[in-house]
């Protein structure tokens, strides 16, 4: 069984008092958070296809709840929260006077519910999209103040619970994006120095193994592994002021990577089950503790993914250095078309080189050993001709290569912990960790 581990959301001054629990259980968790507040009037924002197929699950969360604590249910957010559904969730919120929110779903649920917030806190009851889209400095591209005086919009004055059940990670960013149906265009919501985020974040990997589809999950991963390469690759992460930033940005290549493969291989090995265990031999006990063994490795995986997920973002949430073109791709001109993203980037060849090697040798579990590898982001592009060519092929290993290494210790202050097999871990500063772990139409 993995191990529970309660840490601050970031390792910032603006998230301290907001936590999230890694192998969490969202059962046991969502209640006793309510029951830590004081809880009394809960709207649960659940995904439509999460009920229709699980619906279980979220039957059983609403009869934990009570129905002396659950106020109102609402089914289905449409993908990238559309403008309709944010307003929806608000004007629940103030209709009902909901002291919580909880979010059970994707990034499309954890980003309408902090919006929704927000403006339940700064809009008449009455309001309409159009006042919406009035709050927004188009600018600047965010509604965070007043328009009429640049007073900063109030504080959400309910608390948020984010589950989510894909690798979207909108739920560590204190901003949140909506869609704007009528121009097809994504806007932000909140501010930069917090206030927005979920007050408690749980990562389930049981909820995810169970409720996220296959495609979800891989995709939605892969766009993680994207964000840590683009931050890598990006220039200005080489300058001072960014120092730790790649031993994040390295250490969600190698948990979303490695958990990745485990939670693939695990689920195509139970596509198999069924008949293997038709053709083993063995009592029943031995092949229940088979599956059980199998089970574990898959919730392994995705605890694992869970954790890189949010490495994955940390670049962005800490130093604010900014994703590349795949990312502005995944949020604004895929909202035009109505689709989710399936992130492609493509980087200048020769003065991103290096840090395509460093990325790479992130991938394959070890650091780049040539000293002509150092970043030289910056300098003449004739010294990163040469070093490319020092540099030969780091980053080519096998597909799919497992490699048993050493786990790695965290740093003396704490930073940078990891979850994974056998629980909560530390992912530490050398970055030496082991490789080879591991749609959104409702907003899922």
């Amino acid at each position: 069984m993995l191990e529970k581990k309660r840490v601050q959301q970031l390792d910032i001054p603006s998230r301290e008092g907001y936590d999230a629990i890694f192998n969490s259980n969202f059962l046991e968790d969502v209640p006793a958070a309510l029951a830590q507040w004081g809880s009394s009037r809960v709207l649960l924002v659940s995904s439509k296809t999460l009920a229709a197929q699980h619906g279980d699950r979220i039957a059983a969360l609403q009869s934990a709840l009570g129905s002396h604590r659950l106020a109102n249910t609402k089914l289905g957010v449409g993908s990238h929260s559309p403008y309709a559904d944010v307003r929806d969730i608000a004007r629940r919120v103030q209709r009902l006077r909901a002291d919580c929110v909880i979010s059970v779903g994707g990034c499309s649920y954890s980003d309408a519910c902090k919006a929704a917030c927000l403006l339940a806190a700064n809009l008449a009851p009455d309001f309409t999209e159009e006042d919406m889209e009035a709050l927004v400095d188009e600018r600047r591209g965010i509604a965070d103040a007043r328009p009429e005086d640049g007073t900063p919009l109030r504080p959400r004055a309910c608390r948020l619970v984010a589950v989510p059940t894909s690798l979207s990670a909108g739920e560590w960013n204190a901003l949140s994006s909506a869609t704007n149906a009528r121009t097809g265009k994504k806007q932000h919501f909140g501010g930069w120095e917090g206030g927005g985020q979920p007050d408690l974040i749980l990562l389930d990997p049981e909820l995810a193994a169970a409720t996220s589809p296959e495609r979800l999950w891989l995709s939605s991963g892969v766009r993680c592994v994207d964000h840590c390469v683009e931050l890598m690759c990006n220039p200005e992460s080489a300058e001072g002021r960014c120092e730790g930033l790649h031993g994040h940005a390295e250490r969600g290549l190698r948990c979303m990577l490695g958990g990745l493969t485990e939670y693939k291989a695990a689920k195509t090995r139970a596509r198999g089950a069924g008949e293997k265990q038709q053709q083993q031999q063995g009592t029943q006990e031995e092949k229940e503790e088979a599956g059980d063994k199998e089970r574990q490795l898959l919730l392994e995986g995705v605890s694992e993914c869970q954790y890189g997920s949010r490495e994955a973002l940390t670049g962005l949430l800490i130093w604010r250095v900014p994703m590349g073109p795949s990312h502005a791709i995944g949020h604004q001109l895929l909202t035009i078309r109505g689709t989710s993203a399936r992130s492609r980037c493509q980087c200048h060849a020769r003065d991103n080189k290096l840090r395509h090697a460093r990325a790479g040798a992130a991938m394959a579990g070890r650091q780049p050993e040539q000293p002509a590898l150092q970043d030289r982001a910056g300098q003449d592009p004739r010294h990163l001709q040469r070093d490319a060519r020092v540099a030969g092929g780091v980053g080519r290993g096998r597909r799919g290569e497992v490699r048993e290494e050493p786990r790695p210790s965290d740093d003396a202050e704490g930073r940078g912990r990891r979850v994974g097999r056998g629980g909560a871990q530390d992912c530490g500063q050398d970055h030496d960790g082991r490789l080879g772990r591991r749609e959104e139409t409702d907003g899922v």
